[in-house]
């Protein structure tokens, strides 16, 4: 018996890949499948290694050997691509008023597990009026497409309470002169705000804040004009501050010369040191009081007031020389007639009238000096 020695050669056969229209990532690995027909005509699955996960590009692979010894498998790769997967950005928008700072929606997007996934937004606006804030299209990555990628929002101005600073105001032909006003910006600072229609010579003005000067990222709230008046003089006319300060002085110089006058007259009148101190003490001779509107009450007076039934006035009873008015009635009356006097402002519409007080004033202080030089002859 003759024996021979063969082989057998594996059948050469392709590796039949059964591919999907398209593949969209989903988190997971996906790819085409394999399979190979056998000499029965029999389909068989193969083991595919090599899918791919993220969107791209990928490769799946067979093994030469996967249908064992009797097959020799051929097309052992197959490219494709996995797509990425579309997803629309959900804008979180709301109301915003001008703060000095970026502001603007937030946004995100669901992934493919369901997760809420936030997103980087840029064109935030910071000052008042219109904006669009965008996100950038692979914002969430390489698996995903994004799409809605603007939103149009607004930024609304801050309203601002304005203050005014008002005072009173004197001629000053040198400098305009007008209320101010404020406002606090954002960060709580005190800003002074442009004003227009100051003045400098006398009368009645309006003024106004400058708009163009305003901060456009505010509204202004409350009063936007202010009016006012820029009086001629303090005092007294034409000239009169200058005249205050001169009765002010004389003012001064009475006092002084009737202090060192009493003084020196009740020395004399009682004897002895402090003659001030011995007239607030108890007289050896009897005073009479005679009260006139606008006197005060002195402990000289006490005693007449207290006896008498009318206390807006009282008569002297003796009309010797030691007769007169307590010293505080001139102070006091003087210091009346100066302030009637400084009190009064120069009315351009009625000048005679103004005189009339500043002069009824003067006359008023003369008279009583004249008196208190009578009264201690």
């Amino acid at each position: 018996v003759e024996e021979y020695t063969f082989r057998i050669t594996p059948k050469a056969t392709a590796v039949i890949w059964n591919t999907a229209e398209s593949y969209t990532y989903d988190g997971e690995a996906q790819g085409p499948t394999a399979t190979y027909e056998t000499v029965n005509g029999e389909v068989l699955n193969l083991v595919v290694t090599g899918l791919g996960i993220n969107a791209g590009s990928h490769t799946a692979s067979v093994a030469e050997d996967a249908a064992g010894g009797n097959y020799t498998l051929t097309g052992l790769e197959c490219g494709y691509e996995i797509a990425k997967a579309v997803a629309s950005v959900i804008w979180q928008g709301g109301s915003y008023t001008y703060n000095g700072q970026a502001q603007g929606p937030g946004a995100s997007f669901n992934n493919v597990h369901g997760d809420i996934v936030y997103l980087t937004v840029s064109g935030l606006g910071t000052d008042a009026g219109s904006h669009t804030a965008s996100v950038a299209e692979d914002a969430a990555g390489g698996n995903y497409i994004l799409t809605n990628l603007e939103y149009d929002y607004e930024i609304a101005k801050a309203v601002v309470n304005v203050t005014w600073s008002v005072a009173d105001y004197y001629i000053d032909n040198e400098e305009v002169q007008g209320p101010h006003a404020y406002i606090v910006n954002e960060s709580g600072e005190m800003i002074e705000l442009s004003i227009l229609n100051l003045g400098k010579e006398s009368g009645e003005y309006v003024a106004e804040i400058d708009l163009s000067s305003v901060n456009p990222n505010f509204e202004l709230s409350g009063e936007l004009q202010k009016s006012y008046e820029i009086i001629p003089e303090k005092a007294f006319g034409n000239g009169g501050i200058a005249l205050s300060v001169v009765l002010g002085a004389i003012l001064f110089v009475i006092v002084i010369f009737m202090y060192f006058y009493w003084n020196k007259r009740m020395k004399g009148d009682r004897g002895g040191k402090n003659g001030i101190k011995k007239f607030f003490s108890k007289p050896k001779n009897k005073q009479s009081v005679e009260h006139f509107e606008g006197a005060g009450n002195t402990s000289r007076q006490g005693k007449a007031q207290k006896q008498s039934k009318n206390n807006s006035k009282y008569t002297s009873k003796s009309k010797g020389p030691d007769s007169f008015m307590p010293i505080e009635y001139y102070f006091k009356s003087i210091d009346e007639a100066y302030s009637e006097a400084s009190s009064c402002r120069f009315d351009p519409e009625n000048p005679e009238k103004s005189y009339y007080i500043q002069n009824e004033a003067l006359n008023k202080i003369i008279r009583l000096l004249a008196a208190y030089r009578s009264q201690r002859r």
